[in-house]
């Protein structure tokens, strides 16, 4: 067979040859394509179906607290609106919620209120359906609910429940009412469901508006339902998966670059059979190969370029002789040379695919910092939101201050005001760690803080931390682990009408000062969590006078390194500093306490969380 028959033929074999190569990857690709995209559509769906659960649990949670107390039941029949207004209208001031609606057991709306400036909705839902949703007689499962409404244009999240005394925890008497809490769903809301299921999440009025041209889209439509259990509107997950816009790219670029290839190779083989191989060709590549001018000579000596060629090709022979030896001392220069060549495209394709493999990389620590920085950032909002309002803080002291300066976005200090029973109570906490773990103790703390204190039975500052270090060691407990995972705590309670202050700290002790005396008492060295040598907290009583300045704080501040030798403040400092500026407002004692701070740290960063809480006592 002839040498242009033969590469015609393998040229045509090239061809087809990566037409099937095309074929096969594509058919590959797309498989593993659809499988993978089955898959992220799965795990999207139990995604937005846990983040919506998540996002509710706070106004749940709310609806728990406040549906078994003794005062709620009582204001049912009372209607005391004083009560209501001092202690069920703060509740819409929480970030998560908007609306708040009290019915009797004859669905009998007795109380409502919504947020400054909200539009005023006497009844969320037709009260008939309360009966539908909650059960009025003894042992009922039905104690709680929620559900979603939609008026004009607004969509609410409502939740609700049955009222009970609070020794009926387990809900088995007969309620003596029913509470909602309802919450407009916004942009917020929205934007917090997009941080925990890392997509973007839109409102659609109707499955059908969402239009899905890209079968590579990955997507999750949750239905909202209202009390009737009927569909009010969707909620929409999308999210740009980089796997699947990768692998498109380089399929493309796969295909692109084998279909160049197919071009090439037809392109040469019209290129090759019509102009290489002629006769004239033929004969030249005849000499060449026999190494004599006897099939050109025909063309020897013509003035046609196939006549200049085999002149060339003669002028060649001769030259050859001629030139072997120098070809010869040459040819051990040019295999070095070509070795040195290899060598050196090789690394530089080792640097070239290096250099691709870290581009990619730092995509992906971008986006996971992102990420990253965009949940913390989420965890500060709510941790924010636990904080007492400096509003709620204003209506119980007529001078106060609060320092609360995280080591990082989210804080391990924490604390707690509040006025329930009669008494004022008033907290700061130390929790074991920083930054997002310390926050995640923070709101373990404050819940349990709060679900304490509200027990009536409860009288002794010392037995609110010692039911609080059995919660917690309990939590811990649970999932098994028993480990140093705690807080430490100053905690003080005070009866207004005997102005008696009952004080107990763990690890962390008070501070009053009194006439330029400062008057230090004392913590139980104990965590709030497990510890060895666990002993009973120790209950301080403490006869206030006016004017009396309350200091309770963490130890980031006095554990500061700074100052002129690089050393820690200490405790003894840090009082010292307290006594010198206790004549002055508390505003400019913060103030000073801010700025002393700044300037001893110098050239040292922040080293712990820091909070500090002052009050003064009037009568």
């Amino acid at each position: 067979m002839k040498i242009k028959n033969k590469l015609l033929l393998f040229l045509i074999f090239f061809a087809i040859l990566l037409g099937a190569i095309l074929g096969v990857n594509t058919y590959i690709n797309n498989s593993n394509t659809d499988l993978y995209l089955i898959n992220q559509k799965e795990r999207l769906n139990l995604s937005a179906e846990k983040a919506i659960k998540l996002n509710n649990e706070q106004i749940s949670s709310t609806v728990y607290d406040y549906t078994f107390w003794d005062d709620y039941v009582k204001f049912i029949s009372s209607k005391d609106t004083i009560w209501a207004e001092e202690l069920l209208f703060p509740t819409v001031s929480y970030k998560f919620i908007d609306y708040l609606w009290t019915y009797n057991l004859k669905a009998q709306n007795i109380y409502s209120v919504e947020k400054e400036d909200f539009p005023v909705i006497s009844d969320i839902i037709n009260p008939e359906y309360i009966y539908q949703l909650l059960d009025t007689v003894e042992n009922s499962p039905k104690h709680f609910t929620e559900f979603y409404v939609k008026k004009d244009t607004t969509l609410f999240i409502v939740s609700g429940g049955t009222i009970h005394i609070s020794d009926d925890i387990k809900r088995l008497q007969k309620p003596h009412g029913f509470l909602l809490l309802g919450k407009i769903i916004d942009n917020d809301y929205f934007t917090r469901l997009g941080v925990i299921t890392n997509s973007k999440v839109s409102f659609l009025k109707d499955s059908s508006e969402y239009n899905n041209k890209d079968k590579y889209s990955v997507f999750s439509i949750q239905q909202l339902k209202n009390e009737k259990n009927e569909v009010v509107a969707y909620l929409l997950f999308e999210r740009e998966d980089i796997y699947l816009s990768k692998t498109k790219e380089n399929q493309n670029n796969v295909f692109t670059i084998l279909l160049i290839l197919v071009i090439i190779s037809v392109i040469t083989v019209a290129i090759m059979y019509n102009i290489i191989f002629t006769k004239p060709f033929n004969s030249i590549i005849e000499s060449l190969d026999n190494q004599n001018i006897k099939q050109i000579k025909p063309y020897l000596h013509h003035t046609n370029e196939w006549g200049k060629l085999s002149d060339l090709i003669e002028k060649f022979f001769i030259q050859k002789g001629l030139l072997i030896n120098e070809i010869e001392e040459r040819k051990e220069i040019m295999e070095q040379v070509a070795q040195k060549n290899a060598e050196l495209e090789s690394q530089n394709e080792e640097i070239l695919t290096i250099n691709d493999e870290l581009n990619f990389q730092k995509e992906i620590i971008q986006k996971a910092h992102k990420n990253i920085t965009d949940s913390i950032n989420y965890a500060k909002t709510i941790q924010e939101a636990l904080l007492t309002s400096n509003e709620l803080i204003g209506k119980l002291f007529k001078e106060f201050i609060i320092i609360n300066k995280p080591k990082d976005v989210v804080s391990g200090d924490f604390y707690y005001i509040n006025n329930i029973n009669d008494h004022i109570i008033f907290a700061v906490g130390d929790c074991t760690g920083h930054g997002v773990p310390g926050g995640f103790m923070t709101m373990l703390g404050i819940t349990y803080l709060h679900e304490i204190a509200r027990r009536k039975e409860i009288t002794s500052a010392n037995e609110v931390l010692n039911i609080l270090r059995k919660k917690i060691k309990a939590t811990f407990t649970t999932f098994g682990t028993e480990n140093q995972n705690g807080l430490d705590i100053a905690y003080c309670s005070v009866n207004p009408k005997t102005n008696i202050l009952q004080f107990s700290g763990a690890n962390r002790p008070l501070v009053i000062i009194r006439n330029k005396e400062i008057l230090i008492f004392e913590h139980t060295k104990n965590p709030i969590g497990f510890y060895k040598k666990e002993i009973p907290f120790i209950n301080h009583e403490i006869q206030l006078l006016n004017n009396d300045i309350i200091y309770l704080f963490s130890d980031g501040y006095q554990d500061q390194p700074g100052g002129i030798h690089d050393r820690k403040l200490t405790s003894k400092r840090f009082r010292e500093l307290l006594l010198q500026i206790s004549d002055m407002p508390l505003n400019n004692q913060k103030e000073i306490l801010e700025s002393f701070l700044e300037k001893w740290k110098g050239k040292f960063d922040q080293v712990d969380d820091i909070a500090i809480m002052a009050v003064k006592w009037t009568m």
